[in-house]
């Protein structure tokens, strides 16, 4: 339905590093 869900876990990676380790994540970051 349009969604990518590649795009939708990598923004939940990003939101839940941002929460544990205190840190912001700049756009388009990826997890390693």
């Amino acid at each position: 339905t349009g969604r990518n869900i590649f795009e939708i876990l990598r923004i939940i990676d990003a939101l839940q590093k941002s929460d544990c380790d205190n840190v912001v994540t700049p756009a388009n970051w990826l997890w390693g």
